[in-house]
């Protein structure tokens, strides 16, 4: 088993992670952190734009 965060935002909270994390500009569709070593969990956190 393993598990996950998922989180969806809109369009200003992921922008605002993608330039934080990422140094982009601008809304993205994804953005996924790893959060272990391969084979541990939980595996991460994954961001979702709607």
């Amino acid at each position: 088993d393993a598990t996950l965060s998922l989180t969806l935002l809109d369009d200003a909270d992921i922008a605002a992670l993608n330039g934080e994390y990422l140094d982009r500009d601008g809304p993205t569709d994804v953005i996924a952190f790893a959060l272990h070593d391969p084979g541990e969990s939980p595996l991460g956190d994954v961001y979702v734009g709607v």
